[in-house]
This record gives C-alpha cells, sequence and structure tokens, in this order.
C-alpha cells in the first residue's frame, strides 16, 4: 500500500551506515591525543578518557551517515534518537555539532543537576541549557562585586553563587555549573567558606585609670 511504501522509505532514509573508518585512537600518544581534542575546543583529560571521547566525536560526526542521502534531515533526525552512551562529559548527538565543538561551554555534563529535564527532547534541553547559561553569563556582568573577583583572579565560592543565582530565578545544577566557570576559565572553589570566629568584644569602656 501507500503507507506501507512511505513507512519503508522512511526506516530507509534512517539506516545509518559506516562511511569512514576510525582512526586507532588506543595506539596514539598522549601528546597527540591531546592535540586532537583540542581541535574540538575539548580540554585533555586522563588518556582512557581522551581515547573515549575522540571516539564518540568521530562517531558522531564523520562514521554515521544515511544509506538515502536524498534528506539530509533524516540523518540528523536518525542521530537525536540515538541514545549515546553513559559518560559524565557528553554532548547529545544533536548538540555535537559545529557550534557545540567551537564552543566548549555548551558541551557540559548531563548529570548532577538539580531540576531534571526529564520528557524533553534533546534538541529542547539543548536550548533550555543554553538559556539558562546565558543568564548566568548575564548575571555575572551584572554584579560589580562579582565581576571584579572574577578579573582579580579570586576563587568563586560554588555554593554561594548556586545560592545567588537561585535568588536571581536561574536554577543550574553543579556540576553542570562547574564546568561552565571551567570552560570560562573562572577560578572556583567548592570548599565552604570557614565561619568566622565570634570575638569577645573590646568595645566595652575601660574604667579610667591613672595616667
Amino acid at each position: 500500500s501507500c503507507v506501507s511504501s512511505v513507512s519503508s522509505h522512511s526506516k530507509r532514509q534512517r539506516t545509518l551506515v559506516p562511511i569512514t573508518p576510525m582512526p586507532h585512537y588506543s595506539d596514539m600518544d598522549t601528546p597527540e591525543l591531546k592535540n586532537k581534542l583540542n581541535r574540538f575546543g575539548v580540554r585533555p583529560l586522563p588518556k582512557r578518557q581522551m581515547i573515549l571521547k575522540l571516539k564518540e566525536i568521530h562517531q558522531y560526526t564523520h562514521q554515521l551517515v544515511s544509506s538515502d542521502s536524498e534528506d539530509e534531515a533524516s540523518v540528523s533526525g536518525a542521530t537525536a534518537q540515538m541514545k549515546p552512551p553513559a559518560s559524565r562529559h557528553h554532548c547529545p548527538p544533536s548538540q555535537l555539532n559545529s557550534t557545540s565543538l567551537s564552543n566548549p561551554e555548551l558541551c557540559i555534563s548531563s548529570d548532577g543537576d538539580s531540576d531534571s529535564d526529564g520528557g524533553i527532547s534533546a534538541s529542547q534541553a539543548a536550548s533550555r541549557l543554553q538559556d539558562r547559561l546565558k543568564a548566568v553569563r548575564s548575571f555575572i556582568l551584572s554584579d560589580s562585586k562579582l565581576y571584579s573577583q572574577i578579573l582579580q583572579y579570586k576563587p568563586l565560592v560554588l555554593s554561594q553563587l548556586q545560592e545567588q543565582l537561585k535568588a536571581a530565578g536561574i536554577r543550574l545544577g553543579a556540576a553542570k555549573l562547574m564546568d561552565y566557570l571551567d570552560s570560562q576559565c573562572i577560578t572556583f572553589t567548592t570548599a565552604k567558606p570557614a565561619a568566622r570566629p565570634k570575638q569577645p568584644s573590646k568595645k566595652k569602656k575601660k574604667k579610667k585609670g591613672k595616667h
């Protein structure tokens, strides 16, 4: 029938086939792995993680293509539907494009967020995350004290920054916030500020003595 032919054609469009063999990343030296990651704007990682990251990037940028090249949209659609392997520092396939590769701050871990974005598509999650990161950037620039602290390379206290963002209506998990600050070369600390010990008041007027 007409419906079945359309369905089979659609399935044929979503078929992904390998076209480029994957380089032997496991045989490469650490400096070479770092250089390859640097091209994609990814900071150096332990060797084993760099190999896994390069394999992921290659898989989503070079190796997968639709067997029916007439409709390029089907490639991105099918790739976005693929469930990526569990990884702390991983870009969803829909995000892993030239934009996210040139802007590593868009490639932020998907776990550790205080407010889960379950039930929405990858593109919606990516758009929502970008909006939040823009809000964080605007907040930092609008706070002269905070911005001055960054310019002086004074580490920000992560818990305090989260509280400030929360008070401003910006909700972002600790993992995503840390990765964003790291991508912007902003120093921060996860240690809680030490509470100042209460000093006994010495302002009491002393009895007048002999001079």
